[in-house]
């Protein structure tokens, strides 16, 4: 990501913005990555609840990315998962 900076602000105005910046993208981020039978309705952007008790996960989490896959009347998605 790039962002331009308004000539008049300050080192001050600046810096601050920085800080902002940073608290926003500069983290950790939780990601599930899962091969499951598939379901058209499942697109990415979407929120969707995941329990999977034997991780002890109960959340609801958004879908990043989701890559369907038929043969068949086999249907498959890859998904990926991301805690928001």
């Amino acid at each position: 990501m790039s962002e331009s900076i308004d000539e008049h602000l300050n080192m001050a105005q600046i810096n601050e913005r920085l800080t902002q910046l940073s608290k926003v993208y500069n983290r950790e981020q939780k990601s599930l990555k899962l091969s499951c039978v598939g379901d058209i309705r499942v697109r990415a952007g979407m929120f969707l609840p995941v329990k999977i008790e034997s991780l002890g996960i109960v959340q609801l989490m958004m879908a990043d990315e989701v890559k369907h896959s038929f043969d068949g009347a086999n249907h498959k998605m890859s998904i990926t998962l991301k805690v928001i």
